[in-house]
C-alpha cells in the first residue's frame, strides 16, 4: 500500500509510509500502476504526461480539493495503461460517491471516460442536478451492508472510498472505521484490483485525539484493512482541510474557501 501523506508525519498502521515530497511520491504512483501489468511497454501520452507536471505541487501543508482532484486524474489514467484489453469505458465505483469531495471525484472520473458508479445511502445525485450528474450510474447502497452493493463490484478496474463522516465517537468510529473497511474487504473480494482510500491528516493540535478519537480512530482502521486487502495495489490519501464551494441546494452554496483559504495561508 502506498500512503501519500505529510512528509514528516508518522504512519500508525503496520506499512511503511512513503515520506516523500510530491513529485516523487506521484512518481511512486504512476510507477506502482504501470507495474500492476507485468510486461507493458505502454508509454505516457502527451496529455498524461501534462497531467504528471500541473500535479507537482507542494503537499507540505496537506491536499486541498484541487491536488486531490489531480492526483486522483493522474492515478485514474495511470490504471488505465493496462486497460486497454477491456471492451467498453473502464468502471469506476466511487463510494461517498453524492458527498463533497466524492462528488467531485465522480466529475474528474467522467471527463477521463471513465463509466461512474456512485454508491451512496440515497442513490441520487447531489444537490444542484449539475449536467454532469446525468452521466453517473447511482446506486443505492450502504457500506455497512455488502449485500447493498457487492454485485457491482465485479468488473471493476478500480475503487475509491469518500466515505467520512462526524458526530458521536461511536458514530464517527462506526462510519469511519467499519463502513470503510467492509468496502474495501467485499471490494478484494469481488476481485477489484485496486482501492484509493480518502483518509485525513491529523493536525499536530493539542486535544484532537481526544476530541476526534472516533474519527481519527475509524480512519487508520480503514487504512490497516486497505493494508491487509491491497498489499500492493492499495492508496492512501491523507489530506488536511479539503474546501470549495459545497452546495446546498439547486440555488445555495457555501463558499467554504473564504474560512479554510485564510486559514490555510496563515498556517503556512
Amino acid at each position: 500500500m502506498h500512503e501519500v501523506q505529510q512528509p514528516n508525519s508518522q504512519s500508525s498502521g503496520h506499512g511503511q509510509a512513503v515520506h516523500l515530497s510530491c513529485s516523487r511520491c506521484l512518481g511512486l504512483l504512476m510507477f506502482s500502476a504501470q507495474q500492476s501489468h507485468k510486461g507493458s511497454n505502454l508509454a505516457l501520452n502527451a496529455e498524461q504526461r501534462m497531467l504528471f507536471i500541473c500535479s507537482h505541487v507542494c503537499m507540505h501543508c496537506g491536499l486541498l480539493l484541487g491536488t486531490l482532484l489531480r492526483l486522483l486524474h493522474v492515478l485514474v489514467w495511470t490504471s488505465l495503461l493496462w486497460a486497454q484489453a477491456y471492451s467498453g469505458p473502464p468502471k469506476l465505483v466511487v463510494f461517498g460517491g453524492r458527498g463533497f469531495v466524492g462528488s467531485a471525484v465522480c466529475k474528474q472520473a467522467l471527463n477521463t471516460g471513465l463509466h461512474v458508479v456512485a454508491i451512496s445511502p440515497s442513490g441520487t445525485p447531489p444537490a444542484g442536478k449539475e449536467p454532469w450528474t446525468r452521466e453517473v450510474e447511482w446506486l443505492r447502497g450502504n457500506a455497512l451492508e455488502p449485500r447493498t452493493y457487492q454485485d457491482v463490484l465485479p468488473g471493476a478496474l478500480a475503487a475509491i472510498s469518500c466515505v467520512g463522516a462526524f458526530g458521536s465517537q461511536a458514530d464517527m468510529l462506526r462510519i469511519n472505521g467499519t463502513a470503510n473497511a467492509a468496502a474495501i474487504a467485499t471490494a478484494k473480494a469481488a476481485g477489484v484490483p485496486r482501492f484509493v482510500y480518502i483518509s485525513a491528516h491529523t493536525p499536530p493540535v493539542p486535544g484532537i485525539d481526544m476530541v476526534l478519537s472516533g474519527y481519527i480512530q475509524g480512519k487508520r482502521q480503514a487504512e490497516e484493512e486497505l493494508l491487509r486487502s491491497y498489499p500492493d495495489s492499495g492508496v492512501v490519501l491523507r489530506p488536511w482541510v479539503i474546501y470549495g464551494d459545497r452546495t446546498i441546494s439547486a440555488h445555495v452554496s457555501l463558499p467554504l474557501g473564504m474560512l479554510f483559504g485564510p486559514l490555510e495561508y496563515a498556517l503556512n
